[in-house]
């Protein structure tokens, strides 16, 4: 809970933000600021190769330490040992197929860092090598090894088709084509706070308190990997220093459940270093992208063929909904009536592709305005000209055939840019510049949807209450990742109950406490649980209202 300073809440107006100073004073808890006074620590044995068979693990050297509390491998898992958003594809600890080279193979638990350290070291493990693939063309062969046998698409995860008008043939009708091919490579989140929390059994509950965008979704994957009820799993999100999406999903909560089942009563803590959570944590896809734009001579689009495969790695997890997005996404913020977009999600044995910041849309835009300025280029018209030709308005399709019902505000942008001084004097600076002096300056547009999209359900549930000390207390279900969120909610509520900072309080995630409102991510939280807390403030007027009557 966290009580805030007396400034105003007014929406519209620039306010310092009211959990600033627990912040910087460093009084503000995050997940790695959870210590019992007593605690364990819990390490992952890294695989270390990216393919191959398990034989055995070797843990008795490592048991010998002393400080070594338990070492667990998949033998000791009571729940189903799989996690994954989607698909449950990926063991918590393996037990047959090491797919990459984050795969967690033992679990630690030890009273000291040192001892941690020593007994992860000492682990060994048999294994027979299996041929790896790490480019998407040759994990595409069809004699490529497979990265699940058993899946039927191979180690293709997932693909699909959407095809707008004429397709391809319209290109037969265009005057001018531009072709464009790039390889984009995956990106490391590298958030401030790497991936952690602290777990604690006792008498048959389980409290987990961790850095994490999604509790409740945490909860329920959680419970079933490990093998404990979600009804007595207890997730807590306190602050969450950056998760970009690398959070949006299972990390240590698994592991820290495991490690806190199998040693009771005692809070055990666990927190990769920058070296695993580069090797075991989500990134952003790799993608290879070909684009095929055709136009008019006058510079209107009239048709579009986007092919892009994304590198998933070893396990689902997000690859489905990214390859979703970017299909939906592919042609940009444009008119085209005609259009062919194609993509696969394709398993890999490089690191786990996930969520990051626009969740497959960078990745197409990148490449869709690539096209554009080749166009541009081709038939002599300003960069900024030929978007403005051919942006869309309210009411308009894209290639992927969403219409875009509300506004959209892109040619209004287009229009600001172009008066401004650096688009305007452009020409004159380059007329008085020296020959050793060069100013460049470019312009991209792209559009991104809010929420989940048309296929899942995209709810939130908010709760207001108010305290026998006169505060109107919200109860955020929503993680805060340093985006601001939280202070978004108490400035809504402050302003439409017309109530100080003084007399609001905010309880951040907790399973136990707040009400279910989907993850932190997707550009949803002020939107969507945002609408939730204005309908429970409403409520709580028309209540106190009556009361007063």
């Amino acid at each position: 809970m966290n009580l805030i300073s007396k400034t105003s809440p007014s929406v519209g107006a620039s306010q310092v933000r009211p959990d600033a100073l627990n912040k910087v004073m460093g009084h503000e808890k995050f997940a790695a600021d959870y210590y019992g006074p007593h605690h364990l620590w819990a390490g992952a044995k890294r695989a270390g190769i990216p393919h191959g068979r398990l034989i055995s693990v070797s843990t008795e050297a490592a048991g010998r330490i002393p400080g070594i509390k338990k070492i667990l491998t998949h033998k000791d898992v009571k729940g189903s040992n799989r996690q994954g958003v989607i698909q449950k594809d990926q063991p918590v600890l393996v037990g047959d197929r090491i797919r990459h080279c984050g795969d967690a193979l033992a679990l630690v638990i030890a009273e000291t860092p040192q001892a941690l350290e020593a007994a992860l070291a000492l682990i060994s493990f048999k294994y027979e090598a299996l041929p790896g693939v790490f480019t998407l063309a040759e994990a595409l062969k069809d004699s490529a090894p497979l990265i699940h046998p058993t899946h039927p698409g191979g180690n293709c995860l997932l693909s699909g088709h959407l095809v707008s008008g004429k397709g391809l043939e319209a290109f037969e009708d265009c005057d001018a084509i531009v072709e464009w091919t790039m390889d984009l490579p995956r990106q490391e989140h590298a958030c401030l706070e790497t991936e952690c929390g602290e777990a604690v059994y006792e008498k048959g509950e389980l409290s987990i308190v961790v850095s994490t965008q999604t509790p409740f979704r945490d909860r329920a994957e959680t419970a079933q990997a490990v093998g404990i009820s979600p009804e007595r799993l207890r997730i807590i999100a306190p602050y969450c220093g950056g998760g970009f999406g690398s959070k949006d999903g299972i990390t240590v909560q698994s592991l820290l459940g495991l490690a806190a089942m199998a040693c009771s009563d005692i809070p055990i803590k666990m927190m990769w270093n920058r070296e695993e959570s580069f090797l075991a944590s989500p990134k952003r896809h790799a993608a290879t992208l070909y684009y095929r734009l055709g136009a008019k001579q006058s510079g209107v689009f009239h048709a579009l063929e986007a092919r892009a495969d994304f590198d998933t790695g070893p396990y689902d997890h997000l690859g489905g909904a990214v390859l979703g997005l970017a299909l939906e996404h592919a042609g940009g913020p444009y008119r085209i009536p005609h259009a062919s977009i194609r993509g696969r999600a394709v398993y890999t044995n490089n690191t786990i592709g996930g969520a990051f910041r626009g969740f497959g849309v960078p990745q197409v835009a990148a490449a869709m305005e690539q096209a554009v300025d080749l166009m541009a280029e081709k038939l002599s018209l300003a960069p900024l000209d030929i978007r403005m030709k051919n942006a869309v308005q309210k009411g308009d399709k894209i290639p992927s055939g969403t219409t875009l019902k509300t506004s959209t505000g892109i040619r209004e942008c287009l229009a600001r840019l172009k008066v401004h001084p650096l688009y305007q004097g452009a020409d004159a600076w380059k007329k008085k510049a020296q020959a050793h002096m060069l100013r460049g300056s470019g312009m991209a547009c792209a559009l991104h949807g809010m929420g989940y999209g048309p296929f899942v359900p995209d709810t939130a549930i908010a709760k207001l209450e108010l305290t026998k000390q006169g505060r109107f207390r919200i109860y955020s279900g929503v993680a805060d990742m340093g985006q601001g969120n939280g202070v978004t909610f108490l400035q809504m509520a402050g302003d439409l109950l017309n109530q100080n900072y003084e007399n609001l309080e905010l309880v951040l995630p907790d399973t136990c406490l707040t009400l279910p409102c989907g993850s932190a991510s997707a550009s949803r939280s002020t939107y969507t649980f945002g609408n939730a807390l204005i309908q429970a403030v409403e409520t709580m007027k028309t209540r106190l209202a009556q009361r007063a009557a």
